[in-house]
């Protein structure tokens, strides 16, 4: 099993990629199938993401070894949506419709 900071090492490699992007996606097989398979592994990816601002979707425990999951920056709109998408509760609802009409009004469609 690696340990957090060889985790840590490889979320900051995938946030060097990042800088340029917006959002990316990541194919889990590129990570390590072994050490995903356990509970700690993918823990410590996910704490080691989040500790650099960075969110995994769908979450590692719900992709398959052989797909891909998107990384996408923590703190940016399409960051919040996905946390409501992922999190539903009293005012989410609201919540995520103000974030799209946010989205709406800054990326409104050519006419």
């Amino acid at each position: 099993m690696p340990t957090r900071d060889q985790f840590l090492s490889f979320a900051k490699r995938i946030k060097g990629e990042m800088d340029s992007q917006f959002i990316g996606t990541l194919k889990t097989t590129g990570i390590t199938e072994d050490d995903l398979n356990q509970d700690d592994g993918r823990h410590s990816l996910k704490t080691a993401m989040q500790d650099l601002g960075f969110k995994i979707f769908p979450s590692l425990d719900q992709a398959r070894l052989d797909g891909f999951v998107r990384v996408i920056r923590a703190g940016s709109v399409l960051g919040a949506i996905v946390s409501n998408l992922e999190t539903p509760g009293p005012g989410s609802d609201r919540d995520l419709a103000r974030l799209l009409n946010e989205l709406k009004h800054r990326y409104p469609e050519n006419e």
